[in-house]
C-alpha cells in the first residue's frame, strides 16, 4: 500500500537529485494505487524538470495540472516560468548583459 505523503516526499527527493525518472516512477506508483496528484506534487515535478532544462516536460505537467486541479497557485506559476528561463538562459542573460 502506497502512502501519498511519503510518496510525495520520495518524489521531492528524486527531483532534488535531478532524477526525474525516479520521480515519475513514484508518480506512476501513486496513480496505480489511486492516489491523485496534488498541486504540491505537480509543483515538485515542474520544478524538477526545470532544473534539468526540460521545459517541454514541465509544460506537459503544467497543462495536466490546469486540467486536473480547480486552482493553481503562485508557486506552480513560478516553477513553470523558472523552467522556461532555465531552458533559454533568459535569467542569466538578463543579469549578465548590459
Amino acid at each position: 500500500m502506497v502512502d501519498g505523503h511519503h510518496t510525495i516526499c520520495l518524489v521531492h527527493a528524486y527531483a532534488v537529485a535531478r532524477d526525474m525518472r525516479g520521480a515519475l516512477s513514484c508518480v506512476e506508483e501513486m496513480k496505480a494505487e489511486g492516489i491523485g496528484l496534488t498541486i504540491v506534487t505537480y509543483s515538485i515535478l515542474i520544478s524538477g524538470f526545470g532544473k534539468i532544462n526540460d521545459a517541454q516536460s514541465a509544460d506537459n505537467l503544467f497543462k495536466e495540472a490546469k486540467t486536473n486541479l480547480a486552482d493553481l497557485n503562485g508557486i506552480i506559476y513560478s516553477n513553470i516560468i523558472h523552467a522556461h528561463c532555465a531552458k533559454d538562459s533568459v535569467w542569466i542573460n538578463a543579469i549578465t548583459k548590459p
